[in-house]
């Protein structure tokens, strides 16, 4: 503050301190600016052997305290604070535009319709899950599956949307792949999933409908349409854990894919999550990296990492449009599980969607679970509901047999064949247990004749 001019605020944030301490040592300690050169020659005299002790160090403290100030005034810790301060600035300003950018993009895109294809790749020794209406179950591939599926989406507003999808999917009852139509639809009141039956197969499953309890759709969560939802619907629920932008903070600037981008990062639950936006395009989403940081629970958990490149178009009207991304998701011990390649074929903005592509009535012979009532019911071609009872649920009567019967009476008649099985495995179960018995029962023996 004495020889380099530094001021009291960046002294005292330098140093660590308040600037009322900092201001204290000035008054007490440094001279007036007249005298600072006969302050400063003292200082020099210190040395000298007629000084006495006591003066030297009356003269030395200040001088301490004027070196130590002006020493660190001028290294880094002055300059880190500095950059500290910007960068806070800076983030908060930062996210305010990118926010601002998304928000201008998703009041443009009111409604929208996209067609794409995916190709898909299901690595070996990997699980995944199959949901059906009353349980799941896992299934384990032997070896890497390549599957290629289709895929439509349109969406009104943030209440309205529809996802069709045709391709391979996972059959519990095959206990493999198979094509399948899939459907889910909201129109912000009731929301529905069905899983369609290719007719061109043979009948050894059945086509399975929900009804939600939920009207906002579980389905807009999927990775599937993750990047699309980013780029132009960034603010629905579904979203929130990758877009939700006030937690955030910019981490650094960056180059990728020959883009200038900004890269904000945040924290949650162990993961870390780095969004890539394009400076020259409205900040769009060039990259998300969703990341496992706990190097003891990564052996653990079945979800390590996932990351998505996003890729871009511009259309007619010169504005930026999505044509294709790709998706890499890691589980345990960073091994792949699956990954997607996709192209868009056609994105249109704005179209008038009619209200019935939000209306979806279930097809006959649709087993249909209803969430909000609990009901597990077989509709039939005259639209009556044929429930099925907990009974038949457990004993998992064959579909056909449900569509012969009436509620209740799928179990009796059940194929011999599934009673001869289902009673050997009951009288399997008892002789284990009747074997496991006997040998606890000699062993007490054992142990009561050695006592003796």
């Amino acid at each position: 503050m004495a020889v380099e001019g530094y001021s009291f605020n960046r002294a005292a944030q330098a140093v660590g301190v308040s600037s009322n301490s900092l201001r204290r040592w000035y008054e007490k300690y440094v001279p007036e600016p007249e005298r600072r050169e006969q302050f400063l020659a003292g200082v020099t005299d210190m040395a000298s052997p007629t000084t006495p002790l006591r003066t030297v160090l009356v003269r030395l403290v200040p001088a301490i305290t004027l070196g130590f100030c002006c020493y660190h005034a001028n290294r880094l810790p002055a300059a880190t604070f500095e950059t500290r301060t910007q960068s806070k600035s800076d983030s908060s300003s930062l996210v305010a535009v990118v926010r601002a950018d998304w928000k201008r993009r998703q009041d443009r895109i009111a409604s929208f319709t996209c067609q794409w294809t995916a190709k898909c790749v299901l690595y070996a020794h990997t699980e995944l899950f199959y949901v059906g209406p009353d349980r799941h179950s896992i299934f384990l591939p032997e070896k890497d599956e390549t599957i290629t599926r289709s895929y439509s989406m349109q969406m009104d507003g943030n209440e309205k949307s529809r996802i069709d999808y045709t391709g391979p999917q996972l059959i519990e009852q095959l206990r493999g792949l198979a094509p399948r139509v899939f459907l889910a639809v909201t129109d912000g009141m009731h929301a529905r999933g069905f899983f369609g039956k290719d007719e061109s197969l043979a009948l050894r499953f059945p086509p399975l409908g929900f009804i939600r309890k939920d009207p906002a759709l579980p389905d807009l969560d999927a990775p599937d349409v993750r990047p699309l939802l980013m780029f132009c619907r960034p603010d629905i629920p579904a979203m929130q854990l990758f877009c939700n932008l006030s937690q955030y903070r910019f981490q650094s600037r960056s180059q990728l894919r020959g883009h200038d981008c900004v890269v904000l990062s945040r924290r949650d639950s162990g993961y870390r999550t780095l969004l890539y936006l394009d400076t020259k395009r409205r900040h769009v989403p060039l990259r998300i990296v969703r990341r496992f940081d706990d190097p003891v629970g990564r052996e653990a958990t079945s979800f390590v990492s996932y990351q998505g490149d996003f890729m871009y178009g511009t259309a007619a009207d010169a504005s930026v449009v999505l044509s294709g991304w790709e998706q890499l998701t890691r589980g345990a011990k960073d091994r792949p599980v699956y990954k997607e390649t996709v192209t868009v074929k056609t994105f249109t903005a704005n179209p008038q969607i009619p209200a019935a592509t939000f209306q979806f009535v279930f097809p006959p012979n649709t087993i249909v679970f209803n969430e909000g009532t609990g009901e597990y019911y077989l509709k039939r071609p005259n639209g009556v509901k044929r429930h099925i009872t907990v009974a038949e649920a457990d004993a998992r009567v064959p579909y056909r047999v449900l569509m012969e019967t009436e509620s209740g009476q799928g179990v009796k008649k059940l194929p011999e064949e599934s009673r001869g099985v289902r009673y050997l495995l009951v009288a399997i179960n008892l002789a284990a247990l009747f074997v496991g018995c006997f040998a606890w029962w000699l062993i007490v023996r054992m142990r009561r004749h050695r006592r003796k």
